[in-house]
């Protein structure tokens, strides 16, 4: 009985080990880019979520038009508009669902070289972080994004923040532990005096892109704001994808 009980522990040990093993794997990336920014002492101003998938089946206008009958009924609260000219046909929808966060649909076709693609886009911007906001995109962005997307998707992840140390670093002397942080190594960077625009790849995150030559998955862009003035900092996963 007593091998038994053993053994039984060690199976239970084992498939607690492997879970967490999937969860820190399967962990949302925002809060990946959230957790070391806070233990590096950012302090976190906005994130956003980018989430877009190529419709391959929605060929023509009347199919696309029949997505957004699908979506229209499934988010009815939301805001729809529709605008058209004469390469760009677009179905937008928006959502306010709490203070400071801003949601938003877009359905996109386009043809360039008589070549039909059509896009659909998620956003999701907020200001601030704290626990409320974890458990509200845990809650509700996530389930957003399965209900919206059911086939190959790639979401794009970005935080802004700013260091609010009235240290005299250069822009250097913060981007070098940051990288360390992410356990990212760097692939290219462009550096100025004010400025550094770091591209990387982490081991941290799933989503990455391929170059001519190299796999990334991490931009770090981080800028002096003039003399005495704050460093802000930008991270994305796997790029950034607003200017910055």
């Amino acid at each position: 009985m007593k091998k038994i009980l053993y053994v039984l522990f060690i199976l239970s040990m084992v498939g607690l080990i492997l879970f967490n093993m999937v969860s820190a794997k399967d962990e949302f990336d925002l809060f990946k880019i959230a957790s070391i920014l806070e233990h590096e002492n950012v302090s976190i101003h906005k994130w956003s979520l980018h989430s877009r998938e190529l419709l391959e089946t929605v060929q023509t206008k009347q199919e696309a038009v029949h997505k957004v009958d699908q979506l229209r009924k499934r988010f009815n609260h939301w805001d729809w508009n529709i605008s058209e000219d004469d390469d760009k046909w677009e179905a937008k929808a928006d959502f306010t669902p709490k203070k400071d966060v801003n949601e938003s649909i877009r359905i996109m076709q386009t043809v360039t070289d008589r070549q039909v693609q059509t896009y659909i886009v998620y956003e999701v911007t907020g200001k601030g972080w704290d626990e409320e906001t974890r458990e509200f995109i845990e809650g509700s962005i996530l389930n957003r994004i399965n209900d919206i997307f059911h086939g190959k998707s790639t979401t794009f992840s970005c935080v802004y923040g700013d260091f609010g140390d009235k240290m005299s670093k250069s822009v250097s002397e913060h981007v070098k532990p940051l990288l360390q942080a992410f356990q990212a190594q760097e692939i290219e960077s462009l550096k100025e005096d004010s400025f550094i625009s770091t591209t990387a790849y982490s081991p941290l995150f799933g989503e990455t892109i391929q170059t001519m030559t190299d796999e990334i998955n991490l931009q770090l862009g981080v800028r002096k704001q003039g003399l005495g003035g704050k460093t802000t900092i930008v991270v994305g996963t796997p790029i950034i994808t607003v200017e910055y």
